[in-house]
């Protein structure tokens, strides 16, 4: 199953390269434009349905989970009634000494195993939650994509790419002179 995170990432990805393309847009051809655009996109609209289900199922795992552990937590109530009253018949003289020891015996077991699953319980669920939060959204039992925060991180990586791109541009540029009409900048100096 491809992680919520990964899905995020990419998608944060084709919204930079969108915002990119939308900076060039007169300087390239139209039909490459728009089909770049279009493309950009249907990618976007894709991700965002799939982060969508992701956390629609992350919600629903945590709640299932949530109803497993009230679940086992009856079961523990029920036992520890039972332990209580095996205790009260032992004092009044209703149970031997071996049944009430058989019997708190299997009673502390099913105990101790009810409350190892409710811990197992308790980490899958944190499991979910770290997932669902991983720092660029807030998981608050909804389904609830934070997309401010990713377009305040896009654009404060545009700044440094187009600065990166337009030096590399320049450079590119000055080297394409300077190969070009190497010859007569030799033959005058």
């Amino acid at each position: 199953m491809i992680r919520l995170k990964v899905v995020k990432e990419r998608l944060a990805e084709v919204e930079s390269r969108l915002v990119q393309l939308e900076q060039t847009k007169g300087s390239i051809a139209g039909n490459t434009y728009d089909s770049l655009k279009s493309r950009y996109k249907e990618e976007i609209a894709s991700m965002t349905v799939q982060i969508k289900q992701m956390r629609a199922d992350m919600e629903k795992a945590v709640v299932e989970l949530d109803m497993q552990r009230s679940n086992f937590q009856k079961t523990i109530d029920d036992l520890q009634k039972k332990n209580q009253e095996n205790e009260i018949l032992k004092q009044s003289g209703a149970i031997s000494s071996a049944h009430y020891r058989t019997t708190r015996r299997n009673l502390s077991g099913s105990l101790r195993r009810l409350e190892t699953k409710i811990k197992g319980i308790e980490r899958r669920k944190k499991r979910i939650m770290k997932s669902a939060d991983d720092g660029s959204a807030k998981f608050a039992g909804s389904a609830y994509y934070n997309r401010e925060t990713i377009g305040e991180k896009i654009r404060g990586l545009i700044g440094v790419k187009t600065a990166v791109f337009a030096v590399l541009v320049v450079a590119g540029a000055a080297g394409f002179f300077v190969y070009q009409n190497r010859d007569v900048i030799l033959t005058k100096y």
